[in-house]
């Protein structure tokens, strides 16, 4: 817990110390192995983060589990830059999904490779895996999860593809869409991500006001963060800017979507 408490002040090394200590008492407690890794990440110790991460990957005992353990090896190689490299890493995540037969992590990964594809500008190449997603809940569904669990979640894919791909007037139709299916069965979930995208569109359509609007009901995450700052700066006003991308900057708990968006928030606080 102490380690934690540094990690999130920034105090990295200390932190390790303590992560370290922890894990001679406890080698089981996983946590500590996570907050490890962590702590090399945001010290640019990316070798050592990724070797913690593929050690934390090692001692999950649950296949589920190791999804997201996958999902911090390819923040790795976000944080570095390295697009190909990330890619690999998530060719793992869907090879397992495969591996295993378990749909919805089959979808998970192509959502996330269309995700972080777009957000790297490969639209079109970001787009097919949004699609291929689309395709398989349509075909096959989510397993475990309810037919309308699947619904929610295809209007959602297709109303961020379409949106993160720039056809801002299939986004739109998509938008209209994805709403009534919500109206009818939406949960909480499904209508802060709905709101978050709503607010992405607005800001590709010019409409800063509204933009923030949407994004401000969205629920507290590094994407919602990097978009409100790129809002305000697209309105000219740096200084409500930097204090988003700060938030994305400083925030020390990693996970694939920090990975996706801290370097980016990163150069905007350069500029």
């Amino acid at each position: 817990s102490y380690a934690e408490f540094l990690r999130k002040q920034g105090r990295f090394d200390e932190a390790i110390e303590h992560y370290k200590k922890a894990i001679d008492y406890s080698p089981g407690f996983l946590a500590s192995h996570k907050g490890l890794a962590d702590s090399y990440l945001f010290k640019g110790e990316y070798g050592l983060a990724r070797e913690q991460y593929r050690n934390y990957y090692k001692r999950l005992s649950g296949n589920y589990s190791k999804f997201n353990a996958l999902f911090l090896e390819a923040s790795v190689d976000l944080h570095e830059n390295n697009l190909e490299a990330a890619m690999k890493t998530m060719d793992k995540y869907t090879d397992l999904a495969e591996e295993l037969d378990l749909p919805f992590y089959k979808v998970s990964g192509e959502i996330y490779k269309g995700y972080i594809l777009c957000e790297r500008g490969k639209t079109e190449d970001g787009w097919k895996h949004y699609s291929k997603a689309i395709y398989m809940m349509k075909e096959v569904g989510l397993g475990e999860n309810t037919n309308e669990n699947t619904e929610n979640l295809s209007h959602l894919v297709e109303f961020s593809g379409l949106t993160s791909n720039g056809d801002l007037a299939k986004a739109e139709n998509a938008r209209q869409k994805c709403e009534k299916r919500l109206t009818k069965s939406g949960k909480p979930d499904d209508w802060q991500r709905y709101y978050r995208m709503w607010g992405i569109l607005e800001m590709k359509k010019g409409n800063y006001r509204q933009a923030r609007k949407y994004l401000a009901k969205a629920y507290e995450h590094p994407m919602k963060w990097y978009y409100m700052g790129l809002v305000w700066e697209k309105s000219g006003n740096q200084r409500k800017a930097r204090k988003w991308y700060e938030k994305v900057a400083n925030h020390y708990d990693n996970s694939i979507d920090l990975g996706i968006f801290r370097n980016k928030a990163l150069a905007g606080l350069k500029e």
